[in-house]
């Protein structure tokens, strides 16, 4: 994609020149630029007149990457860039720009096979673009390789935003890449990112059991003579026999004379007809165990 007279290698160099920020032009290929914004704000307060043109080539990269994954927005513009702590690789010869690569770090809920969720924090890779006429030169690698270098990453320990098949297929190519478990969220982050040490302490655990342990409920009935604390992880305190026993068998209420019953859960005395002989000989009435239980989700 050309921008007329802008030279963004050049850009690029007088700001790295007059500021010494370490990794502004990649050690991986010269060609490859980082603009964050730090590097924005100050391209601005040095050389304003270069600014718009650099927003006006991050916004037009950013356009033609959303065209190629069928987005209905651009989710790489200059604005965000400077509002948010992510970093953009541009990859530029003279006043052609080739291709982009974007990441910042995301707070992501992860789960497992097993439904249990771990709270992780992992470098993302937000949006890799390469220009459809420079595609299949090396150019998406180079751009790669230049982020993970500068990020001190290896591309098994970052996250993927959305991935296109296009970018699955790069990571299985060229790294192995390709165990993952789908998530709500469609982050890709690959199995061989919990078997790093450096990751481990990056998780905390969130599962139902710590969901229930968590949580906490006092009962208590109207006149104050019995009470039931529970945590919901099933380990249950209670001074009422019926509590313990009703979900595991059927139970009887007893009533005080033929014709009625007594209803352990209300406290009351119900006056029934239509018991059957047996209920009549016996004076008892018997209770179905529950069919259904509460769900907490």
């Amino acid at each position: 994609m050309d921008f007329g007279n802008y030279n963004i290698q050049r850009i690029a160099k007088t700001i790295s020149e007059t500021t010494s920020i370490k990794g502004m032009i990649s050690d991986v290929d010269p060609c490859i630029s980082l603009w964050n914004k730090t590097t924005l704000g100050l391209l601005k307060t040095k050389k304003p007149e270069y600014y718009n043109a650099i927003c006006s080539i991050i916004d037009k990269m950013g356009e033609a990457s959303a065209k190629a994954q069928s987005l209905p927005y651009a989710i790489t513009t200059s604005a965000k860039i400077q509002l948010n702590d992510n970093n953009l690789y541009l990859y530029a010869i003279e006043n052609k720009a080739m291709g982009i690569i974007k990441v910042g770090k995301k707070k992501l809920f992860y789960r497992n096979l097993s439904g249990d969720f771990k709270e992780i924090e992992p470098l993302c890779v937000l949006d890799f673009y390469v220009s459809e006429s420079c595609q299949r030169k090396g150019i998406g690698k180079l751009l790669f390789e230049a982020m993970t270098t500068h990020e001190n990453m290896t591309a098994e320990k970052l996250a993927y935003d959305r991935p296109s098949p296009k970018l699955i297929a790069f990571l299985r190519k060229h790294y192995g890449l390709s165990d993952y478990i789908p998530q709500s969220n469609n982050f890709v982050i690959f199995k061989q990112y919990f078997s790093s040490k450096d990751n481990a302490s990056l998780t905390s655990p969130y599962s139902k059991k710590d969901f229930y342990n968590t949580t906490k409920t006092s009962i208590e009935n109207n006149n104050g003579m019995s009470s039931v604390s529970s945590n919901l992880s099933g380990q249950s305190q209670t001074n009422s026999k019926f509590f313990e026993n009703f979900s595991q068998q059927p139970h009887e209420s007893f009533s005080s004379k033929r014709g009625t019953h007594y209803n352990p859960i209300t406290h009351q005395l119900h006056q029934d007809g239509n018991l059957n002989s047996t209920q009549k000989r016996t004076g008892k009435r018997m209770i179905a165990p529950p069919t259904s239980s509460i769900s907490f989700f």
